[in-house]
This record gives C-alpha cells, sequence and structure tokens, in this order.
C-alpha cells in the first residue's frame, strides 16, 4: 500500500549578500550613537556622524561592486530545506 503525505519537502533560497554591508553600517551607526551620547564635544559627535555616512556608503558600493563582477549573490545563497 501506497501511502503519500500531505507535505512535501521543498527548498527555499535566500540570498544573504547584502547582509555584510548591512552589517557594516549599523556597526558604524552604532559606533557614531556610542560617541554622540559619551562625548559632550560637537566637532567630535559631528565627525563621528560623517564617519559612519561616508563609511555606510563606502560598504554599501564596496557591497554592489562584490554582486556585480565577483557574484556574491550565487556564492552567498544559502539553501533552507522547507514542508509545504
Amino acid at each position: 500500500m501506497n501511502k503519500t503525505t500531505p507535505f512535501e519537502m521543498v527548498l527555499l533560497y535566500v540570498s544573504l549578500c547584502y547582509l555584510p554591508g548591512i552589517f557594516h553600517a549599523v556597526v558604524l551607526f552604532l559606533l557614531a550613537a556610542a560617541i554622540c551620547l559619551l562625548v559632550k564635544m560637537p566637532l567630535v559627535q559631528g565627525a563621528a556622524i560623517l564617519f559612519a555616512i561616508i563609511g555606510s556608503a563606502a560598504g554599501g558600493v564596496l557591497t554592489r561592486v562584490g554582486i556585480r563582477y565577483f557574484d556574491l549573490k550565487k556564492r552567498m545563497t544559502v539553501q533552507i530545506p522547507t514542508l509545504r
């Protein structure tokens, strides 16, 4: 007797190629926020915010270059088995 199950194993593909750029931006903004809370000098606070903005933009550009020229989208895709 052949039993069939109502569930089917399906692979879900999730691309993690933007994760390094997002992580880099979050770390920079947390560092800038900590400096703004701890240091009371407006020049240092402005420099920290400017550094976070420029560093995040540079990280975004590097992430885009990596995706386009080094095929990061395919290399950083994970397969998650799910039931449907």
